[in-house]
């Protein structure tokens, strides 16, 4: 059980990630965890797993909202941030801030996203702060 638990921890911090290695990773933990469905404890830690990462995922989205009213949102540069600081398009960034659904999968940040997020209205507030008219 403490193999799965730790599995299940090494999951949670892949999911949502990029790169080959992840990627890669991502697939072994699966494969893992396929030749062990049949397992009742397996059975029971995943059905855990994937419903506390959907409450997780419905808890981030309601922050962001209530974080972001309508006017502010439209000062966060989004476009901006999502090329200079993930290297993707505005459509992908939207997407996850808000939670859409993309080819049947939901979608959101995830905690290296976030934080990278995060870091990116600091450096714009920064930015933003040490203008001045003189």
């Amino acid at each position: 059980m403490d193999n799965l638990n730790e599995l299940l921890k090494e999951l949670k911090t892949l999911v949502g990630g990029e790169g080959e290695e992840n990627r890669r990773r991502f697939s072994e933990i699966l494969k893992e965890l396929e030749t062990r469905k049949d397992e009742p404890q397996v059975q029971e830690a995943l059905s855990a797993f994937v419903a506390s990462g959907v409450d997780e995922m419905k808890q981030d989205i309601a922050t962001l909202r209530q974080q972001i009213e309508e006017e502010d949102y439209k000062l966060i540069p989004i476009s901006y941030i999502a090329k200079k600081y993930f290297g993707k398009s505005a459509s992908w960034l939207y997407q996850r801030i808000n939670g859409n659904k993309v080819g049947g999968r939901q979608y959101t940040l995830n905690e290296e996203q976030k934080a990278t997020f995060n870091a990116a209205l600091q450096d714009i507030a920064d930015r933003i702060r040490s203008f001045s008219i003189a």
